[in-house]
């Protein structure tokens, strides 16, 4: 998932349909994996361009690699 993911220009969100797509999974079956992933540290869960949990996200959200530390 992190590699479909680098294929984005840095900063980019993808719309988590488009990312399941990708991967040929379903958005609902791709959340749980999200979850896992941005409480790692290694994806972004975005909703209104700020930071979210994608455990307590109601509606439209957008997913990007994490930012590498500088």
């Amino acid at each position: 998932m992190t590699a479909a993911l680098a294929t984005l220009r840095p900063g980019a969100t993808c719309c988590p349909g488009t990312l399941a797509r990708r991967l040929g999974t379903t958005p609902a079956a791709l959340r749980p994996v999200l979850a896992r992933l941005a409480a790692a540290g290694r994806v972004r869960i975005t909703q209104g361009g700020r930071p979210r949990d994608v455990a307590t996200l109601r509606g439209p959200y957008r997913v990007a690699a994490a930012r590498p530390e500088a």
